[in-house]
């Protein structure tokens, strides 16, 4: 796929695009980008029937904070109380359409304003995390069902199962560990298939709001509503083929709850690269959910000046990846390229087991720290027994073919536990 000039792809989808597939693949129609008329007062829900939201707290870039509500599509708009003052009117992301009846509002802060006079709650629907600068992190990714050949139920997708250990995780021992916030590196929808296996039990698939909900909405509501977020694209949030009607990935539902700019109509085929300072630590995000790697990717990261940085990307820059019997293979840039030494660890999804990668030669680079077992079908990592450890000239990498998630103490020595689905840490770290 040809590489669009990273300065300038930001909010120009349907300028670029246009010299492939012209301007209006890259849109939602009018009849389903948000701006259908609100249901009639019978079709609506009161907050107190117990109405469709979700609600939560996200990071965004620079460190200013989010607050979220996806609520039924034509309900009241919502207010958020704050330490001090009177509620405040949320204001509205995207209005809702056949696709996705639902509203969505946000009301965000910079980092300064928020501690001055946190978010405490959306009022008629419950209480927001709040944010205080974390000593630790939990990860995850690769969460979403594949339901062409995965049952999308406890017997084969642990991903609720392992949400819940997120949040138990995030909120363990708070007063002697301290605060905690959830980082997912992408990959929420996997439901694209008809087609399922005629043993598993039925449920939505497609890229519209029942589908976002049964796949990630749902099962992770209580870490939501509990501990803040950072939200990184995958490759199945891209455009896919954004001339297919409906379309080939989950953009829409992406930029509609949780992209991190306002809410486009076009889809980016790329997203800015970001960074904020968590205090103990830095992260810089680079997209590089469209699955390829290229120098200049790395550009912003030479510039960066962290302390302690934390490069986040979906793709890795390196990584052991699956083949068929005995034909894993290290992928990624080549040789000769190096980061700086403040960058402690490049932590990724997109392969779907855990792993390890550490230089033992070479250019100076970090660690890789795949945690891609949120609970999509695991890859098929050749013949090998498991836990594996890979060793090439210059490398070593320990491979789980296991569902699971990370947790990350954010000081030295900057090595993220990786843990299995019930949260005890993998043999062998």
């Amino acid at each position: 796929m040809h590489r669009v000039n990273r300065a300038v792809i930001t909010g120009a989808c349907g300028i670029l695009l246009a010299l492939f597939v012209g301007t209006a693949a890259c849109t939602e129609s009018a009849a389903t980008r948000g701006e259908t008329a609100a249901q009639p007062a019978s079709a609506r829900r009161s907050q107190a029937s117990g109405s469709t939201h979700y609600r939560w707290l996200q990071i965004l870039d620079g460190g200013a904070l989010s607050a979220r509500v996806i609520v039924d599509q034509g309900s009241p708009v919502p207010q958020i109380r704050r330490d001090k003052g009177s509620p405040e009117t949320m204001n509205k992301r995207v209005g809702g359409n056949s696709d996705f009846p639902v509203d969505v509002y946000e009301l965000t802060e910079d980092a300064t304003a928020y501690t001055a006079n946190p978010f405490r709650e959306v009022i008629g629907y419950g209480t927001l995390p709040l944010y205080q600068p974390p000593s630790r992190m939990v990860i995850l990714g690769d969460t979403g069902c594949r339901n062409r050949s995965q049952c999308c139920d406890a017997s084969e997708w642990p991903f609720p199962a392992i949400a819940r250990r997120v949040k138990d995780e995030a909120l363990r021992d708070v007063s002697t560990r301290g605060p905690a916030i959830v980082l997912h590196v992408g990959d929420y929808l996997y439901r694209e298939s008809r087609h399922q296996p005629g043993y598993c039990p039925k449920g939505p698939s497609g890229y519209r709001w029942s589908t976002w909900e049964a796949d990630f909405f749902a099962p992770a509501k209580d870490v939501l509503e509990n501990v803040p977020m950072i939200f990184v694209r995958g490759n199945h949030e891209t455009c896919g083929d954004s001339s297919s009607d409906p379309p080939t990935r989950a953009w829409r539902g992406w930029f509609r709850f949780l992209d991190q700019g306002a809410y486009t109509v076009e889809c980016q085929e790329q997203v800015r690269d970001w960074s904020l300072d968590l205090g103990a630590a830095q992260i810089m995000m680079v997209d590089t959910a469209l699955e390829y790697i290229e120098p200049d990717m790395l550009d912003t990261v030479t510039v960066w000046k962290p302390t302690n940085g934390l490069l986040v990307t979906h793709v890795p820059f390196w990584a052991l990846y699956p083949g068929e019997e005995h034909t894993e293979r290290l992928a990624g840039l080549p040789g000769g390229y190096s980061l700086p030494p403040s960058v402690k660890a490049n932590i990724v999804g997109h392969i779907h087991t855990m792993e390890i990668l550490e230089w033992t030669g070479g250019p100076l680079r970090p660690p890789t720290y795949v945690v891609g077992g949120g609970g999509t079908k695991l890859d098929h990592m050749g013949g090998l027994h498991y836990p594996a450890v890979n060793k090439g000239h210059d490398w070593t990498a320990s491979s789980w073919k296991e569902f699971g998630f990370a947790t990350l103490e954010l000081k030295s020595p900057w090595k993220p536990v990786l843990l299995d689905k019930n949260g005890h840490p993998l043999m062998g770290q």
